[in-house]
């Protein structure tokens, strides 16, 4: 699955880099519309980006999503040794730094081919994450192959996390909520069958919330404020186990269950109070001219006429309803040399 996500960026970067622009190119759109910003030190703690919230809140959240994730856990403590352990978490982070810079420039480059047309204020796309999808299909869509590899890649990418994080689910729920917790006796040989079990419960629940995380705008924000909200409690359970010998299980479940209830309180609140942050400036000046028609209207009820006169040529669009009334909705009027016959001859009828 990483080779078929690498493989899917690759080819991204390689024909973005073809068709939309080169390096110097898209850097060059990129400062020209203020799209790059380096050295911001504003300490104002509500920010969006700024180089105080990058390094300490990101120190934060990829502290807890790898050493304290119950998926990267689970997958560290099934290693044989603390060294390969070690040895696996410079790999990922590696790994995760080479796919976000990526990241970063495929998003520079699809900025950079659409810097004078921006597809989600033109209307051909109705949410920012549509972007990637729209340019790939934009941009690729003549190559056979490329959507395909995209979706794969976007397959490979979802396939993994989901199931690390069903797996984990499932162990912690046989493990630490069963037996543990409600005292229950798993019959031996049977604690996999189970585990497979509750993996598929969770993952038709998952499903389930496909269709309400849709509706809820952005879904890297809504991720990115998730992760944080509950990586935090994590990571702070983690932090008194190793800083605090005469922390016990009773002061960190009363610990955890109180933190736990602040920061979604403190979430919350900001999802309401806070307005959504203003995007940065784009352009519409570079599109091309379209007409979005109700769909009530058929193509059979509409007519043009053309009618050239001293060297210039009007064109007018109207529509024919069933009662006899004829509605005007769009006219033209070009000096470019073309008569009448010749800009027939350009419409398609």
């Amino acid at each position: 699955m990483a080779c078929v996500l690498l493989l899917s960026l690759i080819l991204i970067l390689a024909l973005g880099t073809h068709y939309s622009a080169g390096l110097s190119d898209v850097f060059s759109r990129a400062a020209e519309h203020d799209r790059i910003e380096f050295f911001n030190f504003d300490p104002n703690p509500t920010t969006r980006h700024s180089v105080f919230s990058v390094i300490i809140g990101g120190f934060f959240y990829w502290t807890s999503m790898f050493c304290t994730n119950q998926a990267s856990v689970q997958k560290c403590m099934s290693l044989k040794s603390l060294k390969t352990a070690k040895h696996a978490l410079y790999f990922s982070l590696l790994g995760l730094i080479a796919v976000f810079l990526m990241n970063f420039y495929t998003g520079l480059m699809t900025f950079a081919h659409y810097s004078d047309c921006d597809p989600l204020a033109a209307g051909q796309i109705t949410a920012p994450d549509q972007l990637l999808p729209f340019y790939v299909m934009d941009v690729f869509g003549h190559i056979k192959f490329m959507a395909g590899i995209f979706v794969a890649g976007i397959f490979a990418a979802s396939l993994g996390t989901v199931a690390a994080a069903l797996n984990s689910l499932a162990a912690v729920t046989c493990e630490d909520l069963l037996v543990f917790g409600m005292e229950l006796k798993i019959p031996t040989g049977k604690g996999a069958l189970y585990a497979k079990w509750m993996s598929l419960g969770f993952g038709l629940v998952s499903f389930g919330l496909v269709f309400v995380v849709e509706r809820l705008g952005g879904i890297l924000q809504a991720t990115l404020t998730l992760n944080g909200l509950i990586g935090g409690v994590t990571l702070g359970l983690f932090s008194l186990g190793i800083f605090f010998r005469r922390a016990n299980s009773k002061g960190a479940m009363i610990g955890g269950i109180v933190s736990l209830v602040l920061v979604i309180a403190v979430g919350v609140l900001a999802q309401l109070n806070n307005g959504p942050t203003a995007p940065l400036p784009s352009s519409v000046e570079g599109c091309n001219a379209t007409l979005s028609l109700d769909g009530r209207l058929h193509s059979g009820a509409f007519a043009y006429d053309i009618e050239p006169a001293d060297d210039a040529v009007s064109l007018a669009l109207q529509h024919h309803v069933d009662d006899g009334t004829v509605t005007h909705l769009l006219s033209i009027a070009t000096k470019d040399g073309w008569n009448g016959q010749g800009m027939e001859q350009n419409f398609y009828r």
